[in-house]
């Protein structure tokens, strides 16, 4: 009987793990206007849409889509390793993506002068300028 309720406990706690991975990623999107969006330590999603905005992605493989408008993104921490992809939209905007261990970030400047900092592992498309510390 003890070994079952051992068991049972056990179970719980993996399903309330494994519930709650899932619950800490965020879908999150921004307004027309000028928005600060930060994501969690999850796999999120995070639009910006319409604006200046800032969005910043935290820990976690995260897509980041930054719409139109000068926007500011941050793909997370320096020493994050996770693998995130970001499509900055229309607009002059500013891309952080610099981490250590480098990882393989994906970044789509799209139209507009961008400017990014990112390391050697990361991928570019339509940047103007970019800078590997």
């Amino acid at each position: 009987m003890r070994w079952r309720v051992v068991l049972l406990v056990a179970a719980m706690v993996a399903v309330l793990a494994v519930a709650g991975g899932v619950a800490l990623a965020a879908t999150i999107d921004g307004t027309r206007g000028n928005d600060r969006i930060t994501g969690t330590n999850g796999r999120d999603q995070l639009s910006g849409r319409g604006g200046a905005d800032v969005v910043r992605g935290l820990r976690g493989a995260d897509t980041i889509a930054g719409g139109s408008g000068g926007d500011t993104i941050y793909t997370g921490p320096r020493d994050e390793s996770a693998e995130d992809v970001v499509d900055a939209g229309g607009g002059d905007d500013v891309v952080r993506a610099f981490n250590r261990p480098a990882s393989r970030d994906v970044i789509d400047c799209g139209p507009g002068f961008d400017r990014v900092t990112v390391d050697a592992g990361d991928v570019l498309d339509g940047c103007n300028r970019v800078s590997r510390p």
